[in-house]
């Protein structure tokens, strides 16, 4: 369950509907109904597509600092398999 101080800490979005989230805020153009939530909402958005969070960053000055991390977890999840590849011998 998210207690309040979980529910702070997240970027503002659009209201979501139980089970299917934000499904029905995403035109035919998704593209163009993400800049006007981004409009609206700001920079940051959290959406909820099914039972899936996902936080969008909208401006490209603001994803500056997430570049690093996302390319830590890209290497990270590489390595991870790399890993599991040479402990996992055929028999």
């Amino acid at each position: 369950m998210i207690n309040e101080a979980n529910q702070r800490k997240q970027p503002p979005g659009s209201p979501r509907l139980p089970i299917f989230g934000n499904l029905f805020s995403l035109d035919i153009m998704p593209h163009i109904s993400l800049m006007e939530l981004a409009n609206k909402y700001g920079p940051y958005l959290m959406l909820q597509l099914g039972q899936v969070p996902i936080v969008i960053v909208s401006s490209a000055e603001e994803k500056k600092p997430f570049k690093n991390m996302m390319f830590l977890s890209l290497a990270a999840m590489l390595l991870m398999l790399l890993m599991l590849s040479t402990t996992m011998k055929p028999q």
